[in-house]
């Protein structure tokens, strides 16, 4: 359930936990997506940072689909590393 939430938020240009968190309160499609769960933005958090290697991999493959749009300027769904 959460990778879909994850997915669809970074779709959506929203990539942080708090924002997130917030539109699965405000949002229909987040709270469909998020089967009606109010996640803390830490568990969303937590869940991001515990698994990201594998949704940066997920988005990976999303992106070079050969039949997929590539999105807005071939983006990965991945936000940007904040080191960088």
């Amino acid at each position: 359930m959460l990778v879909k939430v994850l997915v669809y938020a970074y779709a959506s240009e929203v990539f942080s936990s708090r924002k997130i968190a917030k539109k699965l309160h405000e949002e229909v499609a987040f709270r469909v997506l998020g089967a009606d769960n109010f996640l803390a933005h830490r568990t969303i958090r937590d869940f991001r940072a515990l698994h990201l290697n594998e949704f940066t991999e997920l988005c990976t493959q999303v992106v070079r689909r050969p039949h997929a749009p590539a999105g807005r300027h071939g983006k990965s769904c991945a936000p940007a590393d904040p080191r960088r």
